[in-house]
Order: structure tokens, then sequence, then C-alpha cells
């Protein structure tokens, strides 16, 4: 059991985090949209390349089994870190810009709840990793789950408004 969540985890983070870093490098626009967006919101002493080199560094590692909890657990302080910067950027009046994926979005309560969650799992996968394994047979389908649970993840600015409440009458 404790593999299945290692696996689940694993197959989480290492698709969000392999997208966030093809998001920021796929060109150099991209790139130099992130970089301004790394500016309004970590201290000036943060340079933006490092930010793209731990998360292209996150899904190599939980990609290796020997490797994977170190990886889960970076992908998990990072997460934390992006939440922080975010709230000091808002504490010194700054509005906090996510560029997760590419698009430039407000950083708002979902991307603190994204970040929630799959720091929770990736915290989970570490401590699960490294334990005995079940078999392709029985870690296929919880890599899916996990690769379901990424989707879901990286869809989520999309999928808020659509769940929002709208006001009764109103049509979306």
């Amino acid at each position: 059991m404790p593999e299945t969540v290692a696996v689940t985890a694993r197959a989480a983070v290492l698709v969000v985090f392999l997208v966030a870093f093809v998001s920021k490098v796929r060109s150099r626009k991209d790139f130099a949209e992130f970089r301004e967006s790394v500016r309004t919101m970590a201290p000036a002493w943060v340079p933006p390349a490092a930010v793209v080199v731990l998360e292209a560094l996150v899904p190599i590692l939980v990609a290796v089994p020997e490797t994977a909890s170190v990886g889960l657990t970076l992908a998990a302080v990072l997460l934390a870190a992006f939440s922080a910067a975010a709230v000091a950027a808002r504490l010194r009046g700054r509005r906090a810009i996510c560029r997760c994926f590419g698009a430039a979005q407000p950083f708002g309560p979902a991307h603190y709840v994204r970040n929630g969650v799959l720091g929770a799992v990736a915290v989970a996968g570490a401590f699960a990793a490294g334990g005995p394994s079940g078999g392709f047979s029985a870690m296929a389908p919880a890599a899916a789950t996990g690769v379901a649970m990424a989707v879901l993840l990286l869809a989520l600015d999309d999928l808020v408004p659509l769940l929002a409440r709208t006001p009764a009458g109103d049509v979306p």
C-alpha cells in the first residue's frame, strides 16, 4: 500500500513539474515573462534561472526510485516557497503573478489550494517512497491515478470559474 501512495505521488508531481518547467523554457519570450513574474514575487537575490533549474530537477529525481523521496521533498519545499513568496509580495503591496504553466494569472486562492494539495501529495509520497514494489499490475493504476490528479491540478485555473457559483438567473 505505501508503494501505491508513492507511485501516485511520483506520477502527479512529475507531470506537474515537467509541464511547469517546459512552459517556462519553450521560448525566450516565455522565459522572459516568467523572469519578470519572479521579480514581482521573490526577493531580488533569487535568480529566476535557479527556480527553473530546481523545477527541472524535481521530475528527474522523482523518476528514479532511489531518489524519489528527495525529489518529492524538493517539490513540497518549492511549492511552500512559491506560496510564501506570493503572500510576501501581497504584504509588500505587490500583485503576485503566477506563470506556473505559461499563462499569466494573478496568484489567488486556487493557486494556494493547488500548491497545498500537491505539496501534501508530495509529502505523503516522500514518506511512502522506498517500500516494497507491487509490480507493474499493482503500480499501473497508481501511476494513472497520479497522472489524472496532475491533469486536474494543471486545469484548476480553467475549472475554478466553471465551478464558481453564479447568482440565480445568470447564465454563464
